[in-house]
């Protein structure tokens, strides 16, 4: 999988990547879902959609989500302010599918 996405990353664990593996197995169908799910967040700045993700694994925690990524909650706010301007669904009503594009988006060498 990481070959075939032609991923930065060369080493994974099959937990790491069993469901990217299993969704981008149909590359245009793949790409489908990312363009729908993120609309303008799939090419934006990588730290905008890291941001994203790692607030949606700390169960939307903006505090936690912070911590994690080393910043100021009310940076991690503005970044989720811009976030919601660029996605074509709100992240409270779209949270899993938005995951799960990110998790696609973070495997993958060249954007969408």
């Amino acid at each position: 999988m990481v070959a075939r996405l032609h991923s930065a990353q060369r080493v994974a664990s099959f937990e790491a990547v069993q469901m990217v593996s299993l969704l981008t197995q149909d590359a245009d169908q793949a790409d489908q879902f990312i363009r729908n799910t993120l609309g303008n967040l799939a090419s934006a700045d990588p730290n905008l959609q890291a941001s994203v993700l790692v607030f949606i694994q700390e169960r939307c925690n903006a505090a936690r989500a912070a911590a994690r990524l080393y910043t100021h909650r009310n940076t991690l706010l503005r970044r989720l302010t811009r976030a919601q301007e660029l996605l074509p669904r709100p992240l409270d009503d779209n949270v899993v599918p938005i995951a799960v594009a990110l998790e696609m988006l973070k495997w993958r060498g060249a954007g969408v």
